[in-house]
């Protein structure tokens, strides 16, 4: 399936001007879909496991030395997700550290 073109002649101020408030439309739906995920106990368990699974917390080195690109690109996606959740809601982020610690215990 071919995506279709935002924009299709730059040069237009009226089609440049429709995709940056269709990009903005959907960068707030994105952010929205987050912060309802990150609102229940079962979303941010879920956000944790798969920030652990990529290494956010932990070095990236490792021997063979291509094992350390791996595990960089893990972090890599996690680190994506983190910011996400940041942008979305940075006080879901210390409340999912928080739960995370108690449990522990």
């Amino acid at each position: 399936m071919a995506l279709e073109p935002a924009v299709r002649n730059a040069a237009d101020p009226k089609q440049v001007r429709k995709a940056s408030k269709t990009e903005a439309q959907q960068r707030a739906e994105e952010i929205g879909d987050l912060r309802q995920l990150l609102r229940l106990a079962e979303g941010r368990r879920v956000l944790w496991r798969l920030l652990s699974h990529c290494g956010v917390f932990e070095s990236t080195y490792a021997i063979p030395d291509s094992q350390t690109f791996y595990k960089a690109g893990q972090q890599d996606v996690g680190h994506f997700i983190q910011a996400e959740i940041i942008r979305a809601n940075p006080d879901a982020y210390v409340q999912m550290m928080t739960e995370y610690a108690s449990a522990q215990e």
